[in-house]
């Protein structure tokens, strides 16, 4: 009998490993990821994704890093980005934030994904905490794979995404973790106005 649990990992910010199954190159999985697990045997999990990049597929890992029950999953989340006042609120707080000079988001409303893949120039930083390579995708399609455009980050400024000061992003990512929008790919949405 399927089984839902979560991704679970050793602190905020961690990425958990997964091989996909039959066979396949292994991937990362954000913690609180949903999934089911179908069976399990020699310390794996095996499961299937139930939201994010992922859904639908099937993967196996460690027995650890699967928890059973909620997390505390909450509501969608609902974001306000003023690109004048380089700030973005959040029902946690307010964060400073920026777009890129070249490239900016546009006025407009944007879904927030759950995250992808880990982005190491956020991790790269000097002084960038554990989960500054969780980044959320802003588009309307399946984020570009190697692209680190059109993302709620805290990398270098993001073409066409908003990029939160380095030491504001603990506050939001920890909010946005445990956003559900109810569609299995997204958080939440942001609006983002020019005053």
């Amino acid at each position: 009998m399927p089984d839902k649990k979560y991704v679970a990992v050793a602190s905020s910010g961690e990425w958990a490993p997964a091989r996909p199954e039959p066979a396949g190159i292994g991937v990362m999985l954000p913690e609180f990821l949903s999934v089911e697990v179908t069976s399990s045997g020699g310390g794996r999990d095996h499961f299937k994704v139930l939201e994010g990049l992922y859904a639908g597929r099937t993967f196996s890992m460690s027995a650890a890093h699967l928890r059973p029950g909620n997390p505390g999953y909450r509501g969608p989340a609902h974001l306000h980005f003023n690109i004048g006042k380089q700030r973005l609120n959040f029902p946690g707080g307010q964060v400073r934030a920026t777009t890129g000079a070249h490239v900016p988001i546009a006025p407009g409303s944007y879904p927030v994904h759950i995250p992808d893949v880990p982005h190491d120039s956020g991790a790269a930083r000097p002084g960038a905490p554990q989960c500054a390579a969780t980044w959320f995708y802003l588009g309307r399609g399946v984020p570009n794979p190697g692209s680190d455009e059109s993302y709620l980050n805290t990398g270098a400024t993001s073409d066409g995404g908003i990029t939160v000061e380095l030491s504001d992003w603990p506050a939001l990512h920890r909010y946005l973790m445990l956003c559900r929008s109810g569609d299995a790919r997204t958080v939440g949405a942001v609006d983002v106005v020019l005053r």
